[in-house]
C-alpha cells in the first residue's frame, strides 16, 4: 500500500513546537518623552578599561600593602645587621687566612734555609770520611 500524497503549496513552513508569543506580556515600547529612570551607570574615567570594576576597594588593599612594606622593611632591616655581622666575619676569616698564609712562607723559608745548612753539613762530613787523616 502506498501513502496518499500530499498537495504541494507555495506557503512557508511553520514550526508547531514553537512557543505562541505571550499577549499578556508588558510592551518593552518606551515613549520619547518619558523621563529616564534607571540608574546612571558609572563609567571608565579614561575611555575603556578592563581593570576599573576592580579600581573600588583598592584603599583597603594600598593601606595593607603599606602595612606588609613596613613589616618587609623591618625584616630587610634585620636581614641586613645579619649580613653585616656575616661579612665582618669573613674579613675576619680572610685576614686570619692571610696570616696563616704569611706564616707559612715564613716558615718553608726557614725550613728550606736549615735544609741547605744539613746538606752542607751532610756534604762536608761525607767528604771527612772519605779522606785519610795526616
Amino acid at each position: 500500500m502506498s501513502k496518499p500524497e500530499t498537495q504541494k503549496t507555495d506557503a512557508p513552513k511553520t514550526d508547531t513546537t514553537a512557543a505562541a508569543p505571550r499577549t499578556d506580556a508588558p510592551r518593552a515600547e518606551a515613549k520619547a518623552d518619558a523621563p529616564r529612570t534607571e540608574a546612571p551607570r558609572a563609567t571608565a574615567p579614561r575611555g575603556f578599561d578592563p581593570l576599573w570594576p576592580f579600581t573600588f576597594g583598592t584603599d583597603a588593599m594600598a593601606q595593607a600593602t603599606r602595612e606588609h612594606l613596613g613589616r618587609m622593611q623591618a625584616a630587610w632591616d634585620e636581614y641586613g645587621a645579619f649580613e653585616a655581622a656575616l661579612f665582618d666575619r669573613a674579613r675576619t676569616a680572610a685576614a686570619d687566612v692571610a696570616q696563616l698564609g704569611q706564616d707559612s712562607l715564613t716558615y718553608a723559608t726557614q725550613l728550606a734555609g736549615e735544609w741547605r745548612k744539613i746538606a752542607i753539613d751532610s756534604a762536608r762530613r761525607a767528604v771527612d770520611a772519605m779522606t785519610v787523616p795526616r
